[in-house]
């Protein structure tokens, strides 16, 4: 015999303590059990559609799940609460949207923001915390016109430093939706286009760097760019164009020891013999600390090596 109340039960702890009304008439429930309940002390309405578990905790995700039940079946969290149920740094969950493809309800949510584009990508979808959302991917799409686009440079780093192949994937995706006139595809392509697979973004040294060149006037250099003919020497990390200039950004971390002073020695060792003119390191607790010393340091090595260069050439 169908026990309705250990269904209830069962359901809502998959569900952040809800379940949809449609739900349980699908399971056998009748509407005068389901009434039966919600008069009872053990449920209550968290929406018109949706039922809630008393004392089951009330929380951001548990309301993004009620938009999700209450607009039915391919409802998905979108906009700007997906990076927020993603836990991107700087997104709130604040007003609640989701979306649904057109073609399968006309239902109104009675609660959040629902948006009916002409199609969603099926296989861009997938879930967080047991709530349905679109995919990494999928989102930073989706928000590309929603948000300033430095902002949407920011997340895309973000995302891509904590998990680089969602770059790939990215790609792929706009391979898919970039003829399709959708909002954001303009800025996304340009931003893709400086992000190659296999892009490593800045990192907060790399970032602090960039900005002290552009606030002093300073041409800004190419980063992270492999060196070497037939055989490769390594990666530094900004290079001037032509390439007779390098600055090499050394975190204490990871250049503080004996072994990787030693190492970094030997390197550049082997660049000045393949050619490159002139080698800056530049040390984090300048950057940090003597930040006004950096730009002055590049525009010297930057003299240094153009006078190089035309005694070579002469």
């Amino acid at each position: 015999m169908f026990d309705l109340d250990a269904w209830l039960r069962e359901t809502s702890q998959r569900q952040h303590g809800l379940v949809a009304v449609s739900q349980a008439l699908a399971a056998g429930a009748s509407r005068y059990q389901i009434r039966h309940r919600l008069a009872g002390p053990e449920w209550a309405l968290a929406t018109k559609r949706v039922m809630r578990l008393e004392g089951s905790p009330r929380t951001d995700t548990q309301e993004l799940k009620a938009l999700v039940l209450d607009g039915g079946p391919g409802t998905t969290v979108s906009g700007l609460s997906a990076p927020a149920l993603w836990r991107l740094p700087g997104f709130d969950f604040g007003p609640l949207h989701a979306s649904r493809d057109r073609r399968i309800s006309g239902r109104t949510p009675s609660v959040g923001w629902l948006r009916r584009p002409r199609a969603l990508p099926e296989a861009h979808t997938t879930t967080v915390e047991g709530v349905e959302v679109l995919t990494l991917p999928a989102t930073l799409l989706d928000i590309a016109p929603m948000i300033h686009a430095k902002r949407l440079e920011r997340t895309i780093d973000t995302v891509t430093a904590r998990s680089p192949a969602v770059l790939t994937s990215l790609h792929r995706l706009l391979e898919d939706f970039g003829a399709s006139g959708r909002n954001g595809v303009g800025i996304l392509r340009q931003l893709l286009a400086e992000r190659p697979v296999g892009y490593l973004p800045p990192t907060r040294l790399e970032r602090r760097f960039e900005k002290l060149l552009e606030e002093a006037g300073e041409p800004p250099m190419r980063r992270q760019v492999d060196l070497g003919g037939h055989e490769w020497i390594g990666r530094v990390d900004y290079v001037d164009d032509p390439p007779i200039f390098l600055v090499e950004v050394n975190s204490q971390t990871f250049h503080g020891a004996v072994l990787d002073v030693r190492a970094d020695e030997e390197r550049y060792e082997a660049l000045h013999r393949a050619g490159f003119l002139e080698i800056l390191p530049l040390e984090e607790e300048i950057i940090w600390h003597r930040p006004w010393e950096v730009p002055r340091l590049v525009r010297a090595g930057r003299a240094r090596a153009a006078i190089a260069a035309r005694r070579l050439a002469s």
